[in-house]
């Protein structure tokens, strides 16, 4: 798991300081390279030696979108994640 402290302005123009958390667990990374047609990894090698930019950022806003999540403030152990969480 990471965790970033992030700091930006909100939409009461006020800046702000907040932990965010990113983990994939080895079955979310086994699952993506199987979702993925030809391999997420074979993917990841084809975009980026046709440096196709807008492709390789989808991807990896894909790939963050995936391991965003909140850990439970009662419970360090449990994380969450679902699209409602990460967008």
């Amino acid at each position: 798991m990471i965790k970033k402290e992030i700091t930006f302005t909100n939409f009461n123009d006020e800046e702000v300081t907040e932990e965010h958390y990113f983990h994939l667990s080895k079955s979310e990374l086994i699952d993506m390279e199987l979702e993925t047609e030809g391999g997420l990894s074979t993917k990841l090698a084809a975009i980026v030696e046709g440096a196709d930019v807008k492709e390789i950022l989808q991807t990896f806003r894909d790939i963050i979108a995936k391991s965003y999540g909140q850990r439970d403030p009662v419970n360090a152990s449990k994380f969450f994640k679902s699209p409602r969480i990460s967008s």
